[in-house]
């Protein structure tokens, strides 16, 4: 399987999956956000790439999101956390 191959199965998997899923370089930047991601947050795909997904997590969670995220590019550690996502719906956080 090429490369590209590769990415496009991953991608439709990201796809078919319940789960909100998005990717990101290591100096931060989203590149990719799965429908359920946009269908959760009531962001547009546009809209979701260019804000980032900073925007959607509750501002109080968005530091700790920043140090876990800088840990795994650093590779220190891999990111794992638990926070508080806007629901685009009624504007409600949830836990994820």
């Amino acid at each position: 399987m090429n490369p590209t191959e590769h990415n496009e199965t991953r991608l439709e998997l990201a796809e078919a999956m319940p789960h909100i899923v998005w990717t990101q370089r290591p100096d931060g930047r989203v590149t990719y956000f799965n429908r359920r991601w946009t269908e959760y947050t009531g962001r547009t795909l546009a809209e979701a790439l260019a804000e980032g997904a900073a925007d959607a997590v509750h501002p109080d969670d968005r530091p700790e999101l920043r140090r876990l995220f800088a840990e795994a590019r650093a590779g220190e550690a891999a990111a794992e956390a638990t926070y508080r996502l806007r629901r685009g719906s009624d504007g409600s956080y949830r836990w994820h």
